[in-house]
């Protein structure tokens, strides 16, 4: 099943973490939902689509994963403790992907990044000039943290869908990274802050066009269940 990652080794390396096992995710459906509070108040609820399936999360609304170009550093960082936030460098991670054939046309547009984990509201983090792109955290039920990336898998039906996908990718202003190698029809998509919604809408507005077999939004997990997925790969 395409919920169940961990059956590939399908992998886009953004840090030393691992893109999430969407297992786990899915795993969130057989747990009883409630609402979550913390010192940042009230967490909402969001959804993507697995095989049919709506896959409910606790969205962070006060914690953001952060993509930025790296010579913009100093100046995103000065921006941040004018308004009052600071960023631990220990947050800080190089940005940077690989599993795919590198063949679409933003395959090179994303290089020389990185990103951080900063406690902003992720639309406010999107006004800043030098923020790329901008997404919240989610939370599980245990408490574990993690972030969405800017990343989508798209499954197509068949291989001359990648017309269909060439043009809605342009309807939502989102770049193609490339095809994943030994699986047959899989691509990956990357969004930015001009995109026409962050991964998990993209994702979900992919998924309700019927025009492909089906459309996930990107997860980063530090779990060693992931992590062993990196089996072949480096930063």
């Amino acid at each position: 099943m395409k919920c169940n990652l961990k059956v590939f080794g399908v992998l886009f390396l953004l840090t030393t973490l691992a893109v999430a096992c969407n297992k786990e995710v899915s795993d969130l459906v057989k747990q009883k939902e409630e609402v979550m509070t913390s010192a940042d108040g009230i967490t909402a609820k969001d959804y993507y689509w697995c095989e049919g399936q709506k896959i409910s999360l606790t969205r962070l609304d006060k914690k953001s994963f952060l993509m930025y170009r790296s010579s913009d550093s100093l100046t995103l960082m000065s921006s941040l403790n004018k308004m009052g936030i600071e960023v631990n460098a220990s947050n800080i991670m190089k940005y940077g992907y690989g599993g795919t054939d590198l063949s679409g046309d933003a395959a090179k547009s994303l290089l020389d990044c990185q990103w951080a984990k900063v406690d902003i509201n992720h639309i406010s983090a999107t006004a800043i000039p030098e923020v790329i792109y901008a997404a919240p955290y989610y939370k599980y039920l245990s408490g574990f943290e993690f972030p969405l990336t800017n990343l989508v898998y798209v499954y197509l039906r068949k291989a001359e869908d990648i017309t269909l996908l060439e043009k809605i990718s342009k309807e939502y202003n989102v770049g193609i990274i490339g095809k994943v190698p030994n699986i047959p029809l899989w691509y990956v998509v990357a969004c930015t802050k001009k995109s026409n919604g962050n991964a998990l809408a993209v994702a979900n507005s992919f998924y309700k066009s019927g025009l492909f077999d089906g459309a996930e939004p990107a997860f980063i997990s530090a779990t060693a269940a992931c992590a062993s997925l990196l089996s072949g790969y480096s930063d």
